[in-house]
């Protein structure tokens, strides 16, 4: 059964030196003073809020943004006040995002691995110069190549991001892209299909018709070789856009998908204690204001009634290659799935959408192609 008795932090470190032109993500331009008044803003809230949270903390994630570009002084400090107000696990997992850009040197490496973080989230999305081109990215390929040779060659533990099915792009750029990568052999490859976030400028260009349209079918292909590919290299398909190599899985990210508790910290950044959910405001100014006054930063609180707490657990949970169990739903919730679910369950597998084993239910190869028709089963 999951121990949900442990607790995951996210950072969200909100500054970017340009904004790329998929994100959605709540960012401001990097200004050294305001990133200064930003430090202190945010531990203060990591000190007002810790009482709330004292489960053991299992993961720190540092997101953005780009978190990259703060100095080791102020990622230290961050940390030091984590470890100051909240119960740690021996050897925590500690991740960083990284932008290619700020990771050119062993030694900028080597200072963060002094800090404590054991894992890097690389941003490297592609190694095509006009794909970095076309999402707005600060990065060139030959830094994105750096900083894997950098990683490779210390044996650091990190992830690689790249994203496929962009506006006029063949299977085969991504396929490239994903066999240069392999060839640097990370241990943890996250593949996305891109997103078009409302309001991005990307996507107002492919609604303006200024782009051409994204290939259904070049994204199929994209997506099933790439899981082939992965899969022969030893990569274990664990969640629908993650491969791993054996005992490489996220932990953070496995605390979203398993229904476990996470705390977040900075604007924008969302809080989850198995019952509420919890998002501070997406203002920088709001949140500097209170958190530097040692008053709560101003959020909104949802509170789940049971059904949208169990759709929230099956939207999750079947995220992952592995499904759900029957018997962890029973004990979180004290009912059966399948006195929930019984005839949408049935549906999707008649659909060959879901399938059981034991007391698992997933997601089936179909599944994983069509797994937005299956999340909207359940809402």
């Amino acid at each position: 059964m999951i121990d949900r008795n442990q607790l995951a932090l996210y950072l969200h470190i909100p500054f970017c030196l340009q904004k790329c032109s998929y994100c959605d993500f709540y960012s401001r331009v990097f200004e050294p003073e305001t990133v200064k008044l930003y430090l202190g803003a945010l531990v203060g809230e990591l000190k007002y809020r810790s009482s709330g949270w004292q489960k053991p903390v299992t993961s720190i994630y540092f997101g953005g943004g780009t978190p990259s570009l703060l100095s080791s002084a102020a990622l230290e400090k961050i940390l030091e006040a984590i470890e100051e107000n909240y119960r740690l696990v021996k050897n925590p997992e500690i991740t960083l995002e990284v932008n290619p850009g700020d990771l050119q040197t062993k030694a900028k490496l080597e200072d963060w691995q002094g800090l404590g973080i054991n894992r890097i989230s690389l941003g490297v999305q592609s190694l095509r110069k006009e794909d970095l081109k076309l999402l707005g990215r600060s990065h060139s390929s030959s830094q994105a190549r750096r900083s894997l040779s950098i990683l490779a060659s210390a044996g650091y533990d990190y992830n690689v991001d790249l994203i496929s099915a962009l506006p006029g792009q063949k299977a085969e750029d991504h396929l490239n892209n994903l066999a240069e990568i392999l060839s640097y052999r990370p241990r943890h490859i996250s593949s996305y299909n891109l997103e078009l976030e409302p309001g991005t400028p990307l996507a107002e260009q492919m609604k303006q018709g200024l782009l051409p349209e994204i290939s259904e079918e070049e994204d199929l292909r994209a997506y099933q070789q790439t899981r082939q590919e992965l899969q022969n290299q030893g990569y274990q398909h664990y969640e629908i856009s993650n491969f791993a190599l054996p005992g490489f899985n996220c932990r953070h990210n496995l605390a979203y998908w398993e229904f476990r508790p996470y705390a977040g910290f900075g604007p924008s950044a969302c809080s989850f204690d198995l019952q509420e959910r919890r998002k501070n405001s997406s203002s920088l100014r709001n949140y500097l204001t209170n958190s530097l006054s040692h008053l709560d930063v101003p959020h909104e609180i949802s509170r789940l009634d049971q059904r949208g707490l169990t759709a929230e657990y099956l939207l999750m949970g079947l995220r992952l290659l592995q499904g759900i169990d029957r018997r962890d739903f029973r004990l979180f919730f004290q009912e059966s799935l399948s006195d929930l679910y019984s005839r949408e369950i049935a549906r999707l597998e008649k659909l060959g959408l879901l399938a059981e084993s034991g007391n698992k239910i997933y997601l089936t190869d179909r599944g994983l192609l069509l797994a937005n028709q299956v999340f909207r089963a359940f809402l």
